[in-house]
C-alpha cells in the first residue's frame, strides 16, 4: 500500500450544464486554476456516455456507447500525471431503464455530454503524482510522488517495468544556464510555466503557471536543460531537482 497526506486543498463546486463535454470542462477547470493533483467526483445524469470496460480478455478491453440518458450512480477518480497528461481517470457506473428492465454498467469514462451534472473537485496543491501503465496488469499504478513539505518523506513505490514512449526533443549541452524573463520551463512538478523575472540576488526564479498562478523557485535546487528553442525565440528549459 502507498499514501500520502496532503495539508493544503482547494474546493471547487460547480455545475455542468446541459451539453457540455465533460472532458474538455473538466480540462479548463484544471488549467485555469493550475491543478495538477487531486480528486473529482460528478453528479447527475448524462445524455450520452462511452465506457472502456473489463471483458473475458483483460481490463479495459469493451467499449460500450451508451447513447441514451442514463443516471449516474458514481463517477470519480484521482487527478495525477499519466503519460505526460494531467487527467482524472474516472470510473464510472451509470444506470438506465431498459426493455428488460434496469440496466447498470461501469466502466472508465472516455467521453459524456452531460444532461445535468453537479462537480465537487478538490485539488491537492502540495502533491504531485505521476502514474505509469503496469504492462503486467495494465492499469495505471503509481511511480512517482512528490510533496511540498518533504520531497524526500513519500519514497517513489517498486518501479514497474515500462518502455517509455520516444520523446522528440533537442537537447543542448551549456556549461550554466538560467533561463531569462520570456523563456519557458517545463517543471517536474509544475507542468510549464512562463518565465516572469531572475532574482540574482536572492537565486530565486519568478514563474507563472498558465492559470496566471505566480511561483517562487530557488535556482540553487534545480537543474536546467535546453530542450528546444521555439520559431519565435522563446526558448523551452526542463527543470529537475538537483
Amino acid at each position: 500500500m502507498h499514501f500520502v497526506k496532503t495539508t493544503q486543498t482547494r474546493r471547487f463546486l460547480g455545475e455542468l450544464t446541459r451539453s457540455m463535454d465533460v472532458g474538455r470542462a473538466l480540462a479548463k477547470l484544471m488549467e485555469d486554476n493550475a491543478i495538477r493533483c487531486g480528486h473529482v467526483r460528478i453528479m447527475g445524469h448524462f445524455e450520452r456516455a462511452e465506457l472502456l470496460c473489463d471483458g473475458p480478455k483483460g481490463p479495459g478491453t469493451i467499449t460500450r456507447v451508451l447513447d441514451r440518458h442514463v443516471q449516474i450512480i458514481s463517477c470519480e477518480g484521482i487527478i495525477s500525471e499519466l503519460s505526460g497528461n494531467f487527467e482524472p481517470v474516472l470510473y464510472t457506473l451509470v444506470t438506465f431503464e431498459g426493455e428488460a428492465g434496469s440496466v447498470t454498467v461501469g466502466g472508465v469514462l472516455q467521453s459524456a455530454t452531460v444532461l445535468s451534472c453537479h462537480l465537487l473537485l478538490d485539488a491537492f496543491d502540495d502533491l504531485f503524482i505521476r502514474r505509469a501503465i503496469d504492462p503486467r496488469v495494465k492499469l495505471p499504478t503509481w511511480v512517482q510522488v512528490f510533496t511540498d513539505e518533504d520531497p524526500s518523506s513519500a519514497p517513489p513505490p517498486a518501479p514497474v517495468e515500462t518502455t517509455p514512449a520516444p520523446v522528440e526533443e533537442e537537447v543542448f549541452d551549456d556549461d550554466e544556464i538560467i533561463p531569462e524573463a520570456g523563456d519557458k520551463i517545463v517543471h517536474f512538478k509544475f507542468g510549464e510555466c512562463l518565465v516572469v523575472k531572475f532574482e540574482r540576488e536572492n537565486d530565486i526564479l519568478q514563474v507563472k503557471q498558465p492559470g496566471k498562478r505566480s511561483l517562487r523557485l530557488g535556482v540553487s535546487v534545480l537543474d536546467f536543460t535546453l530542450l528546444r528553442v521555439l520559431p519565435d525565440g522563446t526558448k523551452v528549459y526542463r527543470a529537475s531537482r538537483k
